[in-house]
């Protein structure tokens, strides 16, 4: 006698999900960098000093973040230092500004890779004017648009640049 195997069924296991990866926080703040920004080159060294410097106005809208800036800021930096001091000190007086827009007229930048391993970077740049208010929207200051020259000192570190030191030379008004 022949015996009938009782009906089994398979069970499978549901097809595990694909790991996602996991984004630092690090990551997400490069990832606002701009792609023509990040690589290891001087036409990326010059993208990267224009969305640096443009980004300062921004620090001191009424809706203003630092993570960014702070995050790109090298060690030495004391123009970056003294702009997110500044930054805070605005934020203690419940105080905003707008306004402040930066260009950059001229097509090319002049600097490169030099001996002492630092990029550097020089650029004309205008600068839009600036209100700045208080709590109550009451015009606490206003400067007037200005331009002068930026000069940036940058690192490439970690597959991104840092910004080691700013100067700025202002024209004559």
């Amino acid at each position: 006698m022949t015996e009938t195997p009782w009906p089994t069924a398979v069970v499978s296991a549901p097809p595990s999900p694909s790991p996602t990866p996991t984004v630092t926080p690090e990551e997400e703040l490069l990832a606002q960098t701009p792609e023509n920004a990040r690589g290891e080159d001087f036409a990326s060294a010059t993208q990267f000093s224009r969305f640096f410097f443009a980004m300062y106005p921004d620090l001191f809208a009424s809706d203003g973040d630092t993570q960014l800036f702070e995050y790109l800021t090298g060690e030495n930096c004391g123009f970056c230092e003294n702009a997110v001091a500044s930054v805070a000190e605005t934020r203690e007086l419940d105080a905003y500004s707008v306004g402040g827009d930066v260009t950059f007229p001229d097509v090319l930048a002049r600097g490169g890779l030099q001996d002492d391993g630092y990029w550097y970077v020089a650029d004309r740049f205008q600068a839009a004017a600036t209100e700045t208010f208080g709590p109550d929207g009451e015009l606490l200051d206003a400067a007037l648009a200005y331009s002068g020259e930026v000069r940036f000192r940058l690192e490439y570190l970690d597959d991104h640049w840092r910004v080691d030191e700013i100067d700025l030379e202002f024209d004559d008004a």
